[in-house]
């Protein structure tokens, strides 16, 4: 995900983002334009919680749209790997 992707989902500026993370506007300053896998996770449970009920159509674009791009991603496994 990159940052200014992470910073529409959250609000759409730097500002409201920080707020809906509880952290401040300078940390996200500091935010890489590719985000590691950390902070990934924690925007993604931001998102969540702050719109239980369109998480899931959110959840469903960004799993099609970041799968592929995530460095921390994990690869899908397939029937006959689990079994």
């Amino acid at each position: 995900m990159k940052k200014h992707e992470a910073i529409d989902l959250l609000g759409g500026t730097v500002s409201k983002a920080a707020k809906a993370m509880g952290i401040t506007p300078s940390a996200i300053a500091q935010w890489p334009d590719d985000l590691p896998g950390r902070i990934f996770d924690r925007v993604i449970a931001a998102v969540a919680r702050n719109d239980p009920k369109g998480w899931p159509a959110i959840w469903k674009k960004l799993s099609g749209e970041t799968a592929s791009r995530s460095p921390n991603s994990k690869p899908e496994l397939s029937q006959q790997e689990v079994a």
